[in-house]
């Protein structure tokens, strides 16, 4: 199998390979200097098999919550050993509890010009998550690519509306992009390549 170079210097070398439907296990690395010399560095590399994208998410929240301005922290990361691609990212949080700023920047996926946009709520008030009864405001991202082996902190900045129980939760689902394209995908770019 032959990589592709992405960079090279006096000391270093790096390259992409496509090791999709490849054995796992050690390979032979054959370095060609065109016109010059061929380096053989044997069961050099190793092809593992990987886990995928696994992407997660929490809330950090103070111990105590007021009806003053604070801040928590929704943390997003994928603990897999490849990037997770278009990823849903839900937070959660009571319905006493105002949301005044995401520390992020948020790209609405509607333009903000169109008749529509006033319709869409910020959120969804929700009843119950996972077959239990749990009263709460979701918002919801789509986040274009989580990297392997990474993790992202963001400061919310709530506001308590009102007294009583305070509480936040943030979860993810399955990235929408990958091998194989899910149906949902697949369907809406086949539709939108007829128009």
């Amino acid at each position: 199998m032959e990589g592709s170079i992405k960079t090279t210097n006096q000391t270093s070398l790096t390259a992409t390979f496509d090791l999709r439907g490849k054995t796992p296990g050690m390979m032979d690395v054959i370095i060609e200097v065109p016109g010059d010399t061929i380096y053989v560095f044997e069961e050099k590399f190793e092809i593992v098999e990987g886990s995928g994208p696994v992407p997660w998410a929490n809330t950090i929240v103070p111990e105590f919550l007021t009806t003053h301005s604070e801040i928590i922290y929704m943390t997003y990361g994928n603990s897999g050993d490849v990037d997770a691609e278009g990823v849903p990212l839900w937070l959660a949080v009571s319905p006493n509890i105002d949301i005044s700023k995401f520390g992020m920047k948020v790209i609405d996926l509607i333009d903000p010009e169109s008749e529509y946009y006033k319709s869409i709520p910020e959120y969804a008030l929700i009843d119950s998550l996972l077959g239990k009864p749990y009263d709460a405001k979701v918002y919801s991202f789509i986040i274009p690519r989580i990297p392997a082996k990474s993790s992202v902190t963001i400061p919310v900045t709530i506001k308590g509306a009102s007294d009583g129980d305070f509480y936040t939760r943030a979860w993810t689902n399955e990235p929408m992009y990958g091998s194989p394209l899910k149906y949902y995908v697949e369907i809406a770019l086949m539709h939108g390549w007829a128009q």
